[in-house]
């Protein structure tokens, strides 16, 4: 019995190895293919800011489990500076920063870190992505005019020259960032279009650095007094 036992235990040992290592692997694959999933990256309300201004951004990261989130870039002095992003509320399942940074080259594409608690970087790639016909450079020349149109349903200043126009329905959430309007110089904005109080506080910031807006005034008397530009007029 004895001899039986001693020879069926160098096979018992390799199949429990076998078992362990199919485990390892297999966990293994599942840690890869959550933490490949493609991040959602929101910043500057068309993918596009000016360089040596603030840029607001937002990243969404689905499963992918990290602790923090920050952006490298190079700013406007030449150096380069890590900028930690700031963890938003999110549905329960879902993990999302937001935040602001600054680039001070044109060709330049800051990249993204994810971390763990112990500070290692768990996922790392560019802000933006390449296309078909190379890279998408991110960010435009300050002399570039950028305003934002807001609650129109047709589009009132594409045909303006030399004027990048971005539209939006309802008051884009990257406007909502602390500085997230800095790279902006005008806003067109219907007076019935809904603003948070995070978007008043920004929208204020902006007009004292010397933002400008274009306001559509509701002919409904009665409905335009309820508006926050009823006070601000």
């Amino acid at each position: 019995m004895r001899l039986v036992s001693l020879n069926l235990l160098p096979k018992l040992l390799r199949r429990f190895v076998g078992i362990g290592l199919c485990w390892a692997l297999l966990i293994g694959l599942v840690a890869t293919l959550g933490n490949a999933a493609e991040l959602q990256i929101d910043f500057s309300f068309n993918r596009q800011s000016k360089v040596c201004c603030w840029t607001p951004v937002k990243i969404e990261a689905p499963q992918v489990e990290a602790a923090a989130c920050e952006i490298v870039a190079i700013d406007p002095d030449g150096v380069q500076v890590v900028y930690p992003l700031s963890r938003s509320k999110t549905p329960p399942g879902a993990t999302a920063w937001t935040g602001t940074f600054r680039c001070g080259r044109l060709d330049s594409n800051p990249i993204i870190r994810l971390k763990d608690q112990d500070g290692r970087v768990v996922r790392e790639e560019r802000l933006a992505k390449p296309t078909d016909g190379g890279n998408e450079l991110p960010f435009l020349r300050q002399a570039v005019n950028r305003w934002l149109e807001i609650g129109f349903n047709t589009p009132l200043l594409e045909t303006v020259p030399q004027v990048e126009v971005t539209q939006s329905t309802v008051w884009p959430s990257l406007a909502e960032i602390p500085w997230g309007l800095d790279g902006i110089d005008g806003i067109m904005v219907s007076s019935r279009v809904a603003m948070s109080d995070q978007a008043a506080v920004e929208l204020e910031r902006w007009l004292r650095r010397g933002g400008q807006v274009l306001l559509s005034v509701t002919t409904d008397r009665d409905e335009f007094q309820k508006s926050r530009w009823a006070d601000w007029l």
